[in-house]
């Protein structure tokens, strides 16, 4: 069975800059948003990197 471990800390790191983002568009100014940007931009990366591997391993995507 595979391990998705990597897949939930990534989903909670997501969730706790969309809440930072949140704050930051009320003022509160906690993080950047071009952080934010530069996460969701690194994590879908990530995202469609992993499901080409496990798509390939498979059997279902063909590279």
């Amino acid at each position: 069975m595979q391990s998705y471990d990597d897949f939930y800390k990534t989903e909670q790191m997501f969730y706790l800059y969309l809440i930072a983002l949140f704050l930051d568009m009320q003022d509160h100014r906690y993080v950047p948003v071009a952080l934010f940007y530069r996460f969701l931009l690194e994590s879908q990366i990530y995202f469609c990197n992993k499901k080409a591997k496990i798509l390939e391993n498979q059997g279902f995507l063909t590279i």
